[in-house]
C-alpha cells in the first residue's frame, strides 16, 4: 500500500502518529570527564597478569560505552544481535575495551570465502561474529599488548559464547579503515585480508560511494571452520 501511495497510484490518508522507534532514538553515553591519563609505558611482561572481564550487563558496562564514546575515532554504536563486551584492567585500571556482535548479514567478500549457499548462511551465520570496536586506551603505551589481547581474547571468546549465547563460534570477522589504520595488530595476531570492501553500505543501491572503504579481516577459530558452516545441521 505505501509502494503504492509513494507512486502516486492510490492516496493514503494522514499519518495519525509517528511510532518513535527506542534503538534510532537512544541517548548515546556520557563523555568521560576528568579520568586518569597518566602515561602507562612499559614492556608487556611487567603488566602480566592482565585482568579481562566479560562487562556485558554488569556495573562496568556503562564505563565501557563512556569510553568508546570518548576515545575511540568511531564513538559508541549499540551493537545489534547477539553481544560481548570486555575491559581489560592493569590492577583497577581499565588500559582497553573490546566489543563483539553478530556478523553482517551478508557480506560478499566472506561469502565466496566460506563458499556457502543464502539458505546455509542464514541457518549458521550465528557461528560468526563481528569485533566492532577495539580500543586500546591513548594513554596506554605497551609493545605488542594489542595484538596480545587479540590472541587471548580469540582463544577463549568461543566458549564465552557458549555460557552466554548458548552455541560455539567457529570464525570471527572485523573491518580497518586502511586510509587511518593498517591493522597491524591484527595481522600479527594472524588474522587474514580478505579484501576490500566496495564503499557502498548495507544498503547501497547505486554505483557511488556512499562509506569508507575498509578491509575485511578474518580469523577462523575453528580449523574445521569451512565444512561446519557449510553443514545444514551445524551444531
Amino acid at each position: 500500500m505505501l509502494q503504492l501511495h509513494r507512486a502516486g497510484h492510490i492516496i493514503l490518508p494522514p499519518v495519525r502518529q509517528h511510532n518513535l522507534n527506542p534503538l534510532a532514538n537512544r541517548k548515546r553515553p556520557d563523555k568521560v570527564i576528568d579520568f586518569d591519563e597518566t602515561l602507562l609505558c612499559c614492556a608487556l611482561k611487567e603488566v602480566q597478569p592482565l585482568n579481562i572481564q566479560i562487562v556485558s550487563g554488569t556495573k562496568h558496562e556503562k564505563l565501557f560505552n563512556s569510553l568508546i564514546e570518548t576515545y575511540h575515532y568511531l564513538g559508541y554504536s549499540h551493537p545489534v544481535g547477539e553481544t560481548m563486551k570486555h575491559m581489560v584492567f592493569h590492577k583497577d585500571r581499565p588500559i582497553a575495551c573490546v566489543s563483539w556482535c553478530s556478523a553482517a548479514l551478508r557480506l560478499g567478500l566472506r561469502d565466496k570465502h566460506i563458499g556457502w549457499s543464502s539458505d546455509v548462511r542464514q541457518k549458521n551465520l550465528k557461528y560468526l561474529a563481528c569485533n566492532t570496536r577495539y580500543l586500546i586506551m591513548p594513554w596506554v603505551n605497551i609493545p605488542h599488548l594489542a595484538s596480545h589481547l587479540l590472541g587471548c581474547l580469540s582463544r577463549g571468546l568461543s566458549d564465552q559464547w557458549v555460557q552466554r549465547h548458548g552455541h560455539p563460534l567457529y570464525y570471527l570477522e572485523t573491518f580497518v579503515q586502511p586510509d587511518l589504520y593498517k591493522g597491524t595488530c591484527y595481522k600479527a595476531a594472524n588474522w587474514k585480508p580478505l579484501g576490500l570492501t566496495s564503499g557502498k553500505g548495507v544498503k547501497g543501491k547505486s554505483s557511488k560511494k556512499n562509506v569508507p572503504v575498509k578491509e575485511l579481516l578474518v580469523l577462523p577459530i575453528d580449523k574445521r571452520y569451512k565444512r561446519k558452516l557449510n553443514n545444514e545441521q551445524a551444531t
